[in-house]
C-alpha cells in the first residue's frame, strides 16, 4: 500500500489542478516528428483505428538476433525544465519490456537515462513515470551524474525485449502511442513527495509493472493492490529464477532498511539481492540477504537492514567494500529454494510495498 503521506498529498491536489505540460503530443496534426530507431526496416504512421482517442502514432516492426531494440524518438524542442514526470497511453500488439530515455544534450554532460516497465499486450495502459526513477544507463558518461532536465536533446520510448535473453513469440510486432506529456506534476511512481525518506521504491498502485520476471509471469491484482509473481519449478537458462527491478538513483545518506510488504503460497527463502552497477573502474557487486517469505495470503512486514546485506564473493573472493546505495541499479528476489532444488510445485508471491527507511 502506498505510504500515507504521498496518498494524502496526491488526493490533496484540488480536480483542477492537474499539471500544465512543458511538452505535450496528441498525434492528431501527424507524427510529430517521432522517428524510429534500432530495428531496420521499422515504419511509423498516425492513425485512427487504434487509438485512445483522435489520432496515435504506430510503429511495426521487427525484433530478432540482429534487431534486439526498437525505439520511437524526438527532440522536444522546448524546455523541459522543471518537468518532474512522464506520462503517456501506450499498447503493444505482444508483452513487451519497454524502456523510457531522457538524452541530454553536449552541454548537459551527454547522458542517458533510462527507466523499464513492462507493457501487457493488446490493451492500452496509462503510464506516469517519475523523473527520479531514471538512471545513467551504462554505456553513457555524465560529469555531475544527475539528470538534468533543462539540457534534454531527445526523449525516447521503445521495446527492448530482444536485449534480454531473446526474442519471445512473433517476431513481427506493432506498438501504438498516444498523448506523450512530460510535465512539473508528481505522479504515484515518485519515490518521495519530498525527496526525503522513506523512499516508496514501488507502492504497485500504477497501471503497469517495473518489475521483470526471469520465470513464470506476473499480474496485478487491482483490487488489492497487489503485483502477483506466479512461477513453477522451471529455472532460466544461464540464469537466475528471479523478480528484477531496475532502481533509480537512491539516497547516500539516512536509509537503514529495505522493507518488504510481501507474503508467498508456500514457504520459500528468498534472497534479496542489491546489484551495485559498473561504472568506470568500479566493477558491479552484488549483496544479498536470505529471508523466509511470509506464508499466506495477506502482505505481512519484513525489515532488512542494509548493514546485514553481505557481498557475494564468488566472482571477488578478496572484496571487502562495503554496501554503497547510490551505486545500487538492481533490486532482484530470488527464489533460492528453486535455487537449491528444494522448491515443491508452483508458487505466488505477492507484493504490496517496496520501500527504504531510516528505522
Amino acid at each position: 500500500m502506498r505510504a500515507w503521506w504521498l496518498v494524502a498529498a496526491l488526493v490533496a491536489l484540488p480536480a483542477w489542478a492537474a499539471p500544465r505540460p512543458l511538452f505535450l503530443e496528441t498525434f492528431d496534426l501527424g507524427d510529430g516528428g517521432w522517428k524510429p530507431f534500432g530495428a531496420e526496416g521499422a515504419t511509423v504512421t498516425t492513425q485512427t483505428a487504434v487509438a485512445r482517442q483522435g489520432s496515435a502514432l504506430e510503429s511495426r516492426y521487427r525484433l530478432d538476433k540482429d534487431r534486439r531494440l526498437h525505439a520511437l524518438v524526438c527532440e522536444p524542442k522546448v524546455s523541459l525544465k522543471d518537468a518532474r514526470s512522464i506520462r503517456f497511453w501506450l499498447r503493444t500488439s505482444q508483452r513487451a519490456t519497454m524502456i523510457v530515455l531522457f538524452q541530454e544534450t553536449d552541454a548537459g554532460g551527454k547522458g542517458r537515462y533510462a527507466t523499464m516497465f513492462v507493457s501487457e499486450p493488446e490493451t492500452w495502459q496509462r503510464v506516469e513515470l517519475s523523473v527520479d526513477r531514471f538512471r545513467l544507463t551504462d554505456d553513457t558518461t555524465d560529469a555531475d551524474g544527475k539528470l538534468d532536465m533543462d539540457q534534454i536533446a531527445g526523449v525516447g520510448i521503445g521495446d527492448m525485449s530482444g536485449l534480454l535473453g531473446g526474442v519471445q513469440g512473433d517476431p513481427d510486432r506493432r506498438l501504438w502511442l498516444d498523448e506523450v506529456q512530460v510535465d512539473g506534476g508528481d505522479c504515484a511512481t515518485a519515490y518521495s513527495a519530498t525527496g526525503r525518506l522513506p523512499f516508496v521504491l514501488d507502492g504497485f498502485e500504477q497501471d503497469f509493472a517495473c518489475w521483470l520476471p526471469t520465470v513464470g509471469k506476473t499480474e496485478r491484482d487491482k483490487k488489492q493492490g497487489h503485483l502477483v509473481w506466479t512461477y513453477g519449478t522451471e529455472q532460466p537458462q544461464g540464469g537466475i529464477p528471479g523478480l528484477i527491478s531496475m532502481v533509480g538513483p537512491l539516497p547516500a545518506k539516512g536509509a537503514r532498511q529495505l522493507v518488504l510488504h510481501w507474503c508467498s503460497k508456500r514457504a520459500r527463502q528468498i534472497a534479496v539481492l542489491l546489484t551495485e552497477e559498473k561504472r568506470g573502474t568500479r566493477p558491479e557487486r552484488r549483496y544479498y540477504q536470505l529471508v523466509d517469505a511470509p506464508v499466506g495470503d495477506k502482505p505481512e512486514t519484513t525489515a532488512l537492514a542494509l548493514s546485514a546485506f553481505q557481498l557475494d564473493k564468488r566472482d571477488r573472493p578478496n572484496d571487502t567494500k562495503a554496501l554503497e546505495l547510490p551505486n545500487v541499479s538492481l533490486l532482484t528476489l530470488v527464489d533460492f529454494s528453486l535455487v537449491a532444488k528444494q522448491a515443491d510445485g508452483e508458487n505466488t508471491i505477492r507484493l504490496e510495498e517496496v520501500l527504504l527507511s531510516a528505522d
